[in-house]
């Protein structure tokens, strides 16, 4: 690791700052300086193993795992995670090469896209947004004050969060499938209601 670390000075800032919240705390600097995990025992990215292996130094890289993780470079530690580190970078050297045209030419990618954009289009075509954007003018217009119009639309955005925290669980819960059927259903259901009152 000695070689890795002579004759390269250009320290980052982010380094100093992040050693420099610690000096109020001597327990905490020692926390910082006696951790043999900690990465900012690098001075730059050029000791970080992750940038050694995505410019071809796998051995520079090796031995900088060993010197973090305080083991042999031809420890089964350090080689396998050697070996993860290898694999990360060539599938996000295998994910950048590609151009945004892989959206269309993928089968799986496409299928993504176009629920999507299925989804963006009958959330905005349902009325929901213009609902709520002129939610307070409807208010006004059956008689009620423009101060508790804003009232209401205020409660009905705080309530919005703690829908979504629920939605967000029952997706988790029962599957995507499912719950879009089932919400389709209802929002029908709502809508033939709405058009047979009228309103």
């Amino acid at each position: 690791m000695a070689t890795i670390m002579a004759g390269e000075r250009p320290w980052r800032y982010n380094s100093f700052l992040n050693f420099s919240s610690s000096l109020g705390s001597s327990s905490a600097l020692k926390r910082k300086l006696s951790t043999p995990s900690n990465y900012h025992a690098y001075p730059t990215d050029m000791h970080r193993p992750r940038w050694l292996v995505e410019h071809g130094r796998i051995e520079a890289a090796g031995r900088s795992i060993g010197w973090l993780r305080a083991l042999d470079t031809d420890d089964a530690l350090v080689l396998k995670e050697l070996k993860e580190i290898q694999q990360d970078v060539d599938q996000r050297r295998i994910a950048t090469e590609q151009g945004w045209t892989v959206l269309f030419t993928n089968r799986p990618l496409f299928n993504r896209l176009w629920r999507a954009a299925l989804l963006q289009f009958m959330a905005q075509m349902c009325g929901n947004t213009s609902m709520k954007y002129y939610l307070p003018s409807i208010f006004m217009s059956l008689g009620i004050e423009r101060k508790l119009t804003l009232m209401i639309g205020g409660i009905e955005s705080t309530l919005k969060i703690g829908c979504t925290i629920i939605d967000t669980w029952l997706v988790d819960r029962y599957g995507r499938r499912l719950t879009l059927v089932l919400s389709c259903f209802v929002m029908s259901l709502a809508l033939m209601v709405s058009m047979r009152l009228g309103i």
